[in-house]
């Protein structure tokens, strides 16, 4: 935990300094609705997924093991959420530039976030339907 505080008081440190002095060393602006990362920012995304990728992965996979239904059907829930947010966040970082492709990334993100609604706060009703459609 702790080399997380050091890691993010590092990048903000350097975020800040950037900002002020050099905002290009964060990201440039390319067209109407898409950004280039810089290495330095780039970096930080990188590591930022691979964190919640790994810690993602550990808490879905401790979920579907549980001997409750409703639980495994939110660690499946929140699984998908993970891989389809970093999937989607690696791809928005700046490997693609056309409008429609980054429209379709755009909507995997927004996919994961209801995919994560569903993981965490899903209610029981829907839970019970789904269960009982999984099983019919």
């Amino acid at each position: 935990m702790p080399i997380y505080i050091v890691i993010s008081l590092m990048y903000e440190a350097f975020f800040i300094y950037f900002l002020f002095n050099d905002p290009n060393q964060i990201a440039t602006i390319e067209g109407k609705f898409n950004s280039e990362h810089s290495l330095f920012a780039l970096s930080f995304l990188i590591f930022s997924i691979a964190s919640v990728l790994i810690t993602g992965i550990i808490f879905a996979r401790e979920s579907m093991k549980s001997p409750s239904p409703k639980i495994k059907l939110k660690g499946k829930f929140i699984l998908i959420g993970i891989l389809s947010f970093c999937l989607g966040a690696i791809f928005d970082a700046g490997l693609f530039t056309n409008p429609v492709i980054l429209v379709i990334i755009r909507l995997l993100l927004i996919s994961s976030a209801i995919e994560y609604y569903l993981g965490f706060l899903i209610t029981d009703e829907l839970a019970d339907r789904l269960l009982n459609i999984r099983t019919k």
